[in-house]
């Protein structure tokens, strides 16, 4: 029986393990931004609490005028949502060319996910001739002892370890595929 190491649990709320050093900085991005969506989502939510005490109808001593058209107040919410975004899109950036770089792969597979099954097509490493096939989910009477329902299929498309693969995706039928 196939044992998949590395699959997802149950109320998992995180990514897998990495495998590549690409997909461990894409986590690591992942993390910093959640870093700041949590920081803003904090502190829109104090600002607009202390703004709806504050500024409430029956409030008298708050005055209303001293922020109504003022200038530098204007100038801070502008600058620092705009230096929050250049501060996340620079580490974004590098990290779309670093996984756009990919130095002459030894594999190419193109991978057409249909709306029930996905079909392969690859070029043998080996003998230089062309594997095409599709592979179907099994059914839940049809799954082995341990297996993972919805995960399971008939064909399992398997590549070589420690080489450059370039797998192109592509959908056949329906958009979510």
């Amino acid at each position: 029986m196939f044992f998949l190491l590395d699959t997802s649990s149950r109320w998992q709320m995180n990514f897998q393990l990495p495998a590549t050093d690409t997909m461990e900085k894409i986590a690591d991005l992942h993390h910093d931004i959640m870093f700041y969506l949590i920081f803003i989502t904090v502190f829109v939510a104090v600002i607009l609490t202390a703004a709806i005490h504050y500024f409430r109808d029956d409030n008298k001593t708050t005055l209303r005028v001293a922020f109504a058209h003022h200038t530098l107040l204007e100038k801070v919410w502008t600058y620092i949502p705009a230096f929050i975004i250049l501060t996340i899109a620079s580490p974004s950036f590098s990290l779309l060319y670093s996984i756009d770089a990919i130095n002459d792969p030894k594999v190419t597979a193109k991978i057409i996910g249909h709306q029930w099954y996905w079909s392969y097509e690859t070029t043998s490493m080996l003998d230089g001739r062309d594997i095409n096939f599709d592979s179907y989910m099994l059914l839940e009477e049809d799954l082995p002892q341990g297996g993972l329902r919805l995960l399971e299929v008939d064909n399992r498309f398997c590549l070589p370890v420690n080489t450059e693969i370039r797998l192109l995706i592509t959908g056949a039928d329906v958009i979510h595929s």
